[in-house]
């Protein structure tokens, strides 16, 4: 969670929106698609989820969480760190998956 971040959702509220949903946040480690992605995935999460969380209740908004976990799809960042990604099956030929973990 950035500041940035926490003063986009702050100026959300402000400006007037009602609810404001997150961007994703992956649940698992497994389920990460950047290293700069929110997670949700562990108890030290919470504090800045808090932070954003009251800037946005500050103004009278509410939040969301998008919660996620990137499947298949996080191969690409799943293999520059030499896990495997978790997904429920092997496609033939998915641009997101090279079985080649080299």
């Amino acid at each position: 969670m950035s500041e940035n971040q926490i003063a986009l959702y702050k100026a959300l509220a402000q400006g007037g929106v009602g609810l404001i949903i997150t961007g994703i946040a992956s649940v698992h480690p497994s389920g990460r698609i950047s290293a700069f992605q929110n997670v949700i995935d562990a108890n030290d999460a919470v504090p800045d989820l808090k932070k954003l969380a009251d800037a946005a209740h500050e103004h009278g908004a509410k939040i969301a969480v998008q919660l996620f976990h990137g499947g298949r799809e996080c191969a690409v960042y799943q293999k520059a760190k030499h896990v495997c990604a978790i997904a429920p099956s092997i496609i033939v030929d998915d641009p997101y998956c090279d079985l080649d973990t080299g």
